[in-house]
């Protein structure tokens, strides 16, 4: 497999545009292993809808405390850091500063509460929109846009996002009504998804693309660049949607009781989980439209929120949402200090910071399986 691999790797160039380029042999596996991952997984037999899996991993929570008061911590601690964030540069270059700082917040506040609605439909505490390929598949269109089209503007990167999430989103979909929803075939479906996507966006490096320092600041995730233009999308995005999944907070701790208890309360499970994914997939993509590719804070999110004793999705949904911001807006605030003046991409650093965070919660033994 992998000597075929290579062979189609240096020929497939050279067939198509007598090009001397070559792709790596891991290229040309991912493309053509991971649709027939999906295809594999198409050939399951149907399940219920959010039907259980064996071996479902879960948290405990390191401690409770009480819902309100812990939203009230949080919310005054991301005050705190977004006021010191704005604080630390003089009042002349305010202008430069504010659309990182609220960038960031509104960012980390949609990956968060998108990381907690895909690990509820999913039952699956490590999902999260980059890992089920929605926020690499917007990379991926945006990268493809930059490299088409130079100096695209924000509107037109806000356009490829969307189209990149909803792409991703109509294929994950197509793959839940052939599967019936089953929450393993789900996530599968989507790591597939999201190899190929990074896969794309690695063969446009390899070919040496001008675009190559822009393309890396859209993969790892960065607050460099933004400008009024991205931030002003993204916070209308987030102020319309948040409210309307905090309504739903409810029909959300029912989905997650099991395959048939949600049907029997009256709940539409198709209807609500396609509804929900739409506004995962929005959010999703407005955050890539102005920061690029964070990954960990959709998944570090909820897990923090979690270790305090929260179960219901009404106190999730905002603590998420601020916890988040919080994770951005601090990263983002290290990214200009620790090496000043140069300066670290922050989706670097939450992805460190969520690295270690997830070795530390595996070594002290705090996941468990529930039977």
């Amino acid at each position: 497999m992998l000597l075929s691999a290579d062979i189609a790797a240096r020929l497939i160039p050279i067939m198509v545009s007598d090009s001397h380029y070559s792709f790596p042999a891991g290229v040309m596996t991912t493309i053509v292993g991971a649709p027939f991952m999906i295809f594999l997984l198409t050939r399951r037999n149907r399940v219920g809808a959010l039907g259980a899996t064996t071996g479902e991993t879960g948290i405990r929570a390191l401690f409770s405390m009480n819902p309100n008061r812990t939203l009230a911590v949080l919310s005054l601690l991301c005050l705190i850091l977004m006021g010191l964030s704005l604080s630390l540069i003089e009042m002349t270059f305010m202008h430069l500063r504010w659309p990182r700082v609220m960038s960031a917040a509104f960012a980390g506040a949609a990956l968060g509460v998108s990381g907690l609605v895909l690990q509820t439909l999913t039952r699956n505490p490590l999902t999260s929109p980059d890992v089920s390929g929605l926020t690499t598949t917007a990379v991926l269109f945006i990268v493809l846009g930059a490299v088409l089209y130079p100096g695209i503007d924000s509107f037109g990167v806000m356009l490829l996002a969307i189209s990149g999430s909803g792409f991703a989103l109509i294929l994950l979909l197509t793959l839940s009504r052939l599967t019936g929803f089953n929450p393993l075939l789900f996530a599968l479906g989507g790591l597939c998804l999201s190899a190929v996507a990074a896969t794309l966006i690695s063969m446009v490096l390899v070919l040496g693309s001008n675009q190559s320092s822009e393309v890396l600041i859209w993969l790892s995730g960065s607050t460099y660049a933004v400008t009024d233009e991205r931030t002003y999308p993204l916070f209308s995005a987030v102020i319309i949607l948040l409210p309307i999944l905090w309504m739903m907070w409810r029909r959300l701790d029912i989905l997650q009781l099991g395959a048939y208890l949600p049907t029997l309360l009256g709940i539409r499970v198709s209807v609500t989980i396609a509804l929900l994914l739409v506004i995962v997939a929005l959010l999703s993509a407005f955050s890539v439209a102005a920061v690029g590719g964070v990954s960990f804070v959709g998944l570090m999110a909820p897990h923090i929120c979690r270790v305090t004793g929260m179960s219901s999705h009404r106190h999730l949904i905002p603590a998420a949402a601020i916890t988040g911001a919080l994770l951005l807006v601090s990263s983002d605030w290290l990214s200009r200090t620790v090496i000043a003046p140069f300066e670290i991409p922050s989706g670097l650093l939450v992805s460190g910071a969520g690295g270690i965070y997830f070795i530390l919660l595996l070594l002290s033994g705090k996941y468990m399986q529930r039977r």
